[in-house]
């Protein structure tokens, strides 16, 4: 667990000397969130032979998931925090990193993507029921709405998951 965190450290450091502290904490989010520890070595690597700004030339989507049904915290995806939807804070530091050519949002929930397009992230498409429930994974999501996007003739080099809640 130490490594683990010294590893995000450090490639957060290196990272907010050439992007700042919203790109920075973006990326090592979704690194960290992605549960893959073995991605912080080729990461700390991409971040020193300058990778990551080679990324933010390609073509590059984020993808937040945001079911309407949860359970624990009822539409917790729209709940306000300091004035603001919550997911509202995902879709404005992405498209604020300049990293991504699209912000997409997923989701089953018509008021979820209303809220999304408010602020500035694309909902092509409204999620199917089978696709929302408590059991399917985020995994699942992501490659619906990939696949999705393919056959709508998007083309992208990179996908990044950010959470609506993180």
């Amino acid at each position: 667990v130490f490594v683990l965190f010294a590893c995000t450290f450090l490639f957060f450091i290196l990272l907010w000397k050439d992007f700042g502290i919203f790109e920075s904490l973006i990326l090592v989010s979704a690194m960290a969130v992605s549960g893959i520890p073995e991605s912080f070595p080729l990461a700390l690597t991409m971040s020193l032979s300058n990778g990551v700004k080679r990324m933010a030339k390609k073509n590059a989507i984020a993808i937040i998931p945001a079911r309407g049904g949860s359970k624990r915290i009822p539409r917790k995806n729209i709940k306000d925090f300091f004035a603001k939807p919550l997911i509202a804070y995902s879709i404005e530091v992405a498209l604020k990193s300049k990293l991504f050519d699209k912000v997409v949002v997923t989701t089953d929930d018509e008021e979820i993507a209303s809220i999304a397009k408010q602020y500035g992230a694309e909902v092509p498409f409204i999620r199917p029921k089978e696709l929302s429930d408590d059991f399917t994974g985020t995994g699942d999501v992501i490659n619906h709405a990939i696949d999705y996007l393919k056959k709508q003739g998007k083309k992208f080099d990179y996908v990044c998951t950010i959470y609506a809640t993180a």
